[in-house]
């Protein structure tokens, strides 16, 4: 099942420190360059790894679609993905607003993706859907505010907070999200752009709701 496969993975690649998966599929280590550069790689492994016995193997990277979904993967890379740590780690203003502009555009654009479509190719999840996963299910919590990312949030966005939902409601996948840790995280060690390390005691996020996504399928 994916949830074998799935936190096999976030502990064999100490995802969220050892022995935890509190974060999902992405490490939060290393320094503001690295953050921004290794983005990429970090999902990769979850098809490569082995999986374990008797799970079942799913394929997150279709043949038939592999030009197409290599290209989507290179624009969350590029737009969402890094683009909240180009607006994040900006020193300067100009820089800044260039980051924020482009990954709001790059988000209108997927929401329109996502107003046709129960995930980004149809109705199987691929890579690319957890890619994007992995910065939706912290925008709210730490990107909007933290990364002054703040022309809008992801809960103002019909599409895109319902889509987050259909994911987080995925079997097993709410287990390695912790929103707690994601938050000190964040803000206890990005001193440079929190200096005081004082960590918000919100939002209040709730991504248990019905989503009603099934009426894409």
């Amino acid at each position: 099942m994916f949830n074998d496969v799935f936190n096999e993975f976030a502990k064999n690649k100490d995802v969220a420190g050892p022995g935890k998966a509190g974060q999902p599929l992405q490490s939060e280590r290393g320094d503001a360059s690295n953050q921004t550069e290794r983005r990429g790689w970090a999902i990769q492994p979850v098809d490569a790894t082995g999986c374990p016995q008797g799970a079942e193997r799913i394929d997150f990277f279709p043949k038939e679609i592999e030009a197409e979904h290599a290209k989507l993967a290179n624009f969350l890379h590029d737009n969402v993905n890094n683009g909240v740590y180009r607006a994040g780690f900006a020193t300067r203003q100009r820089p800044y607003e260039i980051a924020c502009r482009r990954l709001f555009e790059a988000l209108d654009e997927l929401e329109e993706r996502l107003s046709k479509s129960r995930y980004l190719f149809g109705n199987r999840i691929v890579e690319a859907d957890w890619r994007f996963f992995c910065t939706l299910v912290r925008f709210d919590v730490v990107y909007h505010g933290h990364f002054k990312c703040n022309l809008r949030r992801i809960i103002d966005y019909p599409n895109l907070q319902e889509y987050l939902m259909d994911l987080y409601q995925e079997p097993g996948i709410a287990d390695t999200v912790n929103f707690d840790h994601i938050k000190r995280h964040y803000y206890m060690t990005h001193t440079e752009i929190n200096p005081t390390r004082i960590v918000p005691i919100g939002p209040a996020i709730d991504l248990t709701k019905l989503h009603g996504r099934e009426k894409y399928s």
